[in-house]
């Protein structure tokens, strides 16, 4: 995990992305939206809405760990088990 979290620390330095807890936070909660859609969109009860294509919630699960990171790098926190 730590590894993990330092490879997006330097990810969002040499992005010159936001290191604002706010904004973190909620891009976060954006992304946890895309991974409860992605798992909808797998429910076979789901009725399809215009023909849309699957969210994939591999990719979905990714972007909220590297939010989870990126908020942990912004208030000085070292995750780990």
């Amino acid at each position: 995990m730590g590894e993990y979290q330092r490879k997006i620390k330097k990810l969002y330095e040499d992005k010159g992305y936001t290191d604002d807890l706010p904004t973190l936070g909620l891009g976060l909660c954006e992304e946890a939206g895309e991974v409860a859609k992605a798992i909808n969109q797998l429910n076979p009860k789901y009725k399809w809405e215009g023909g849309k294509i699957p969210y994939m919630l591999k990719e979905e699960l990714h972007d909220c760990l590297a939010y989870i990171c990126a908020i942990a790098n912004s208030a000085g926190i070292k995750l780990g088990i």
